[in-house]
């Protein structure tokens, strides 16, 4: 009789493990490569002694990769990080007129921390926050100013942000997200949230579609 209990016992111990195993939300490694869209996050355009001047989104597009961890803390929810590198091609620009004409473009290492919410169907929803460095380059040009190029430093700026996703498989998911960088303006009529120099971020906003292999453990 003792035998019977202790392998009852036992076997709803496993049942009940493998069911919670069997769960959407798992831990594990993930490796991401993302396509992005990256835009200024204010434009501006005013006139003032014959010239007219605007700041404006430029082509935006962006590539990136990232690895991060996500540990599972129940069936449905997971917390993890991530750290990784993407550039953006053509953040915005700032003219006037004929005058001057910047370019920004940007290299990005973000580092965040995330939670997400794991459905039966497959569909996760997320939100990620941290800090991503960003080093911005601009090339100038214009009948009024030297033509050349230029490097910002890496400077930080806070991130916030959200996803939506859908799990292909245990180990193979796709997701989008939105996040917001904040920063100072490429041109604003308040000229103490303009950008002037090396040490400022250009506040941003990011849409990103990732496709994502999480390591089987």
């Amino acid at each position: 009789m003792k035998k019977i209990i202790l392998t009852t016992a036992i076997s709803t111990a496993l049942i009940a493990s493998s069911v919670y195993a069997a769960g959407p939300a798992t831990s594990g490694v993930v490796l991401s490569g993302e396509g992005s869209y990256s835009t200024i996050a204010n434009t501006t355009k005013v006139s003032a002694g014959g010239a007219s001047a605007e700041s404006a989104a430029s082509t935006g597009f962006g590539l990136g990769g990232y690895v991060g961890y996500d540990y599972a803390i129940t069936d449905h929810v997971t917390i993890g990080g991530k750290t990784g590198y993407f550039h953006s091609f053509g953040l915005g620009k700032y003219t006037v007129g004929s005058l001057e004409e910047r370019k920004y473009t940007s290299d990005n290492i973000p580092i965040l921390v995330n939670a997400k919410y794991y459905f039966n169907s497959g569909l996760y929803l997320g939100g990620e926050t941290g800090v991503n460095f960003q080093k911005l380059s601009v090339k100038q040009t214009g009948t009024a100013v030297p033509n050349g190029s230029d490097s910002s430093n890496w400077n930080p700026q806070y991130v916030i942000g959200g996803l939506v996703g859908y799990q292909i498989n245990e180990q193979l998911s796709i997701d989008g997200s939105m996040d917001y960088m904040t920063g100072k303006d490429i041109f604003n009529t308040d000229t103490s949230k303009q950008i002037k120099g090396k040490n400022d971020p250009i506040a941003n906003i990011k849409f990103g579609i990732a496709v994502n292999y999480k390591l089987p453990m």
